[in-house]
Parts: structure tokens; C-alpha cells; sequence
């Protein structure tokens, strides 16, 4: 008798390889939704001022992101639309707007590159671009507490300070 694995391959060498079922697909699925990836950011503008050629400015460092890190970061999250604006005369700001409605605005002046590039990841990653600080409760204490003094024990007739007299 032979193996399933040996009838595939005559059928196969046959010709007959349409006729043969396909291979289960067994990878899980995720249904309606439920286990899709939904940013948070839904767009983020760089507004910036341009500098003269050889000049500093205070979007040099945006300057400098935008021309060097700004196509990495794109490709890596192609579900942000990146608008880039050019301002004369306003300040370089980066404005993130989030799927709730919600506008963050980071003024990045005077920034350096890597500096802009940490403040476009954190908006990029955040849920709503600000940030969360965790308040670490408190240590359980062991033993006796001041609740504790308070508790009567239950009341018995014969250690009580008055006696009972039906």
C-alpha cells in the first residue's frame, strides 16, 4: 500500500494536480475587525521656515530631518499622512492629529536633528502625544495597622467590665 504522500506525487507526475485538494490554510484569521492594527495618528504637519543656504535658523535641525530621516520614518508608517509646509517668518512646529479629534502641537525650534526625530516617534507611537506618568502604588505593610486598634473583639459575659444581669 502506499503513503498519501507517494498517490499526490503519481497524480501529480499524472497531470491530475488540479484534482487534488489544497493544502489547508491553518493560519488564525482575525474577525469583523477585532484584531486589527488601528493607529492612533491619522496625520502629522512640519511646518518650518526655511533658511538661507549657509545660515542657522531655528529649523535647521527640521531642515536637516526632513531631507536626511523623514523618507525612513514614512515608509515605516504608511498609515500617517505627512504634510510638509513650508512658513517664512512662524516658528518650525510639528502639529499631530489624532483619530479622537485631538491636536498636539510640539515646537521644535532650535532642535537638532535627532532631537526632532524623537519628538515625531513619540507622536508617531503615543495614543494621544502626551506623556504618561505611572503612579506606582504603595508597598503593603505587614502587621499591624492603625485600623487595627479600633476592632472590639466580640463581647463576652465573663470578660466584659460590667457583668450582665438578665
Amino acid at each position: 500500500m502506499s503513503t498519501p504522500r507517494q498517490l499526490i506525487k503519481q497524480l501529480q507526475q499524472a497531470g491530475l494536480q488540479n484534482r487534488i485538494l489544497p493544502a489547508k490554510d491553518l493560519t488564525s484569521r482575525g474577525h469583523n475587525g477585532s484584531a486589527t492594527f488601528v493607529p492612533a495618528i491619522t496625520k502629522l504637519n512640519l511646518r518650518y521656515s526655511h533658511p538661507r543656504i549657509g545660515a542657522g535658523g531655528s529649523s535647521a535641525g527640521l531642515v536637516q530631518f526632513l531631507t536626511t530621516r523623514l523618507p525612513a520614518i514614512a515608509a515605516a508608517r504608511p498609515y500617517v499622512e505627512i504634510c510638509v509646509q513650508p512658513r517664512n517668518g512662524v516658528p518650525p512646529t510639528l502639529t499631530a492629529t489624532y483619530a479622537g479629534g485631538k491636536k498636539v502641537a510640539i515646537d521644535v525650534g532650535k532642535m537638532t536633528c535627532g532631537e526632532v526625530e524623537k519628538k515625531v516617534n513619540f507622536l508617531c507611537d503615543s495614543m494621544d502625544g502626551e506623556e504618561k506618568h505611572i503612579q506606582r502604588g504603595k508597598p503593603v505593610k505587614v502587621g499591624g495597622h492603625k485600623g487595627a486598634a479600633r476592632v472590639l473583639p466580640a463581647w463576652d459575659p465573663f470578660t466584659a467590665p460590667t457583668t450582665f444581669k438578665p
